[in-house]
């Protein structure tokens, strides 16, 4: 019995169908109603990733929204944590991939010309030090390196802020003031194991972790313009630098914290993946909606849910969303 009710057979295995990028993942829908193909998907999972699968675990239904369906949210409606993260890792794989950026067309697919958020002269003080502390780059690195791997049958792919020889270099721009928290929770959410289980080449990895100014900006501050707090984020960032490039030497110019393969539990990992890609399958299978529940206590914790406003409305808003093209033929 098929679960697709626009499934064409004339072509096999359907005339909308596209396939994959690799085998033993789910392809694409030529049609509007999906992005995945949901008939696939009962016999194989769309690709996995570390992001996929905590978007799993957290929501069914959001991961629903995101992975089959393919809904999008615009960049300047995301979240801030996720803005300066992006921004944040255009400006790495410019650095170390010896590739121009005009930092302030970055900024504005983010934040649009809304000159007055505060947000922007903190990531702006931060690329700045960054530079004016001669943070040593290693050019002999392959940026934005994309693989992927086999868990059983399912197809598990990542993206490698920096590729070395025997190590990977993983980069982070957080908000969090408790690093010490931000590393232990990074640990064990498995995106470093990820890495360590894809290829055995890998020895050691380190987490560059870049903490975002969090100066005031009430009382004697409250009437500064963002020029002004950028200006005083900046000097702060200079004048006490390894409080925000965690583990920063001064000698070396180099700043991150080592974690080496020993120290995860691969074969956990390799199972959860499979897992729960087995879990896909079981759940496009059922043939109804109704396996992509709702989880309520992930709606506005940690953080407001990405497809709130869909779940809760059960309208579509333009402004905020977008549904992701299929892959070219």
């Amino acid at each position: 019995m098929s679960v697709c009710p626009k499934i064409d057979k004339s072509v096999l295995p359907c005339r909308h169908y596209l396939r994959a990028e690799r085998d033993g993942e789910a392809g694409h829908c030529k049609l509007p109603i999906y992005f995945r193909c949901v008939e696939a998907m009962t016999k194989k999972a769309p690709s996995l990733s570390h992001s996929a699968v905590n978007q799993y675990i957290r929501c069914k239904r959001a991961y629903y929204f995101s992975y089959i369906k393919g809904i999008q949210v615009y960049d300047v409606m995301k979240p801030g944590p996720m803005k300066i993260g992006a921004i944040w890792d255009s400006f790495q794989n410019s650095a170390y991939g010896g590739k121009p950026l005009n930092i302030d067309e970055e900024i504005k697919k983010y934040y649009g010309n809304d000159s007055h958020n505060f947000d922007v002269p903190k990531i702006k003080a931060l690329i700045s030090a960054f530079k004016d502390l001669e943070i040593t780059t290693d050019l002999s690195s392959k940026t934005q390196s994309k693989s992927f791997f086999h868990a059983g049958n399912h197809v598990v792919s990542f993206v490698l802020d920096r590729e070395y020889k025997d190590h990977f270099v993983e980069t982070k721009c957080t908000s969090t003031q408790n690093v010490t928290d931000f590393f232990f929770s990074i640990h064990y959410l498995s995106q470093v194991a990820t890495y360590f289980l894809a290829n055995n080449k890998f020895k050691h990895a380190i987490m560059e972790v870049v903490k975002l100014p969090q100066l005031r900006s009430s009382g004697q501050y409250s009437k500064e313009t963002p020029d002004e707090y950028g200006k005083r984020c900046y000097s702060d960032i200079v004048s006490r630098p390894s409080n925000y490039f965690q583990g920063y030497n001064k000698k070396t110019k180099t700043f991150g914290k080592k974690f080496m393969r020993e120290e995860f539990n691969l074969k956990q990992l390799y199972d959860k993946y499979k897992t729960i890609g087995d879990e896909i399958i079981w759940r496009m299978s059922r043939g109804n909606d109704l396996a992509w529940y709702k989880e309520e206590s992930s709606c506005l914790f940690p953080g407001k849910c990405l497809f709130y406003e869909i779940c809760h409305t059960e309208g579509f808003p333009t402004n905020i969303y977008y549904i992701k093209e299929v892959p070219n033929e």
